[in-house]
């Protein structure tokens, strides 16, 4: 099953304890509703309910989410897990979707690479005439100028560069 969110709309602004969005869901290429969060903590809200009952059993299907920033309150030695649910879907398609605006907002206007730590790092915010330069350069120089950088983003694929990024988001 291929879950997809579109024509997201997100209010920073308005958002409080979750995110404030709306989104239309659509599934294997089909609308089939809205679902949105008034950002005040609640869980998301599904437009027909009959949404959430689909996201719920599809939810089923997948297996348990491993957290490995928290502990099992049982047993400490090993990870907390749950089950994932209509809104653990929808919110990692959210996320995703904020991860890539803001990929999008920074690679147009900041040099990204990789070190072999495997962190990102960034420029300051660079002018156009700047951002140019930098593309001109051999990659080889290039790299030594960003002192050893492995991987440099801006001369990726978005796709793939945007997958080494959200790995370390």
């Amino acid at each position: 099953m291929k879950i997809e969110l579109k024509n997201i709309k997100h209010a920073k602004f308005a958002s409080q304890e979750t995110d404030c969005f709306e989104a239309t869901v659509y599934i294997d290429g089909v609308k089939v509703g809205i679902v949105e969060n008034d950002g005040h903590g609640g869980s998301n809200s599904y437009h027909p309910w009959s949404l959430q009952e689909t996201l719920n059993a599809h939810a089923a299907t997948l297996p348990d989410i491993v957290s490995h920033d928290l502990q099992d309150q049982e047993d400490p030695t090993k990870p907390f897990t749950y089950r994932p649910h209509a809104d653990t879907i929808i919110d990692d398609l959210f996320t995703d979707w904020l991860v890539s605006k803001d990929f999008d907002r920074i690679i147009r206007s900041r040099l990204v690479w990789t070190k072999s730590d495997g962190l990102v790092y960034q420029t300051k915010k660079l002018t156009k005439v700047e951002m140019d330069g930098f593309a001109a350069m051999s990659e080889e120089v290039l790299r030594k100028k960003l002192r050893d950088a492995v991987v440099i983003l801006n001369r990726l694929p978005r796709d793939e560069a945007l997958a080494i990024f959200k790995a370390t988001a």
